[in-house]
């Protein structure tokens, strides 16, 4: 987008240095910008990782303005390895303690409580040159069920969503 300036914030300063583009390390609860002076905010698999997702997305709202858009990539609790594997007791075997899908109607709640309109979720799979066969197994059932006009079952076998949102007031 051309005049487009972007900062990547995280809280890991290790994890920074790979950027790409200017950065900033803070605390995404407690955003070092402006109230209303975000034009857009993408989250990359981030909100599973935050102890308060509430207060990001407050967070997230404060910086926007009025007509900014938020889009934010996360795990889908309901994929049946999600809903097994990254809630209790499982958690703590294969992920982090502190990592955990969310329900994306939760998301979609929690945006419209906080002034975000025109909420939109999408759900897919990832495929990519290193994907694993679980990945790519996914990715194939995913498809098959969009071919087959089957859009419905979704958010009951993609292993990931897409949420997107623009924030209307104040």
């Amino acid at each position: 987008i051309p005049g487009l300036r972007a900062i990547g914030v995280d809280l890991s300063r290790p994890l920074l240095k790979w950027s790409h583009m200017p950065t900033c390390q803070a605390d995404v609860a407690q955003l070092p910008f402006k109230t209303d002076s975000v034009d857009y905010i993408i989250a990359a698999a981030a909100f599973h990782h935050f102890p308060s997702v509430e207060r990001v997305i407050q967070e997230c709202a404060r910086c926007l303005k009025t007509g900014g858009s938020f889009a934010a990539y996360d795990p889908n609790l309901f994929h049946p390895q999600r809903l097994l594997m990254m809630t209790k007791p499982l958690r703590t075997i294969f992920y982090r303690i502190g990592d955990r899908a969310m329900s994306p109607i939760r998301f979609k709640a929690m945006l419209a409580n906080n002034g975000f309109r025109q909420i939109r979720i999408t759900y897919f799979a990832f495929e990519g040159l290193k994907t694993g066969l679980y990945g790519r197994i996914n990715f194939k059932i995913t498809c098959r069920i969009r071919e087959q006009g089957l859009n419905w079952l979704m958010p009951f076998v993609a292993p990931w969503y897409l949420i997107s949102a623009v924030k209307t007031h104040g």
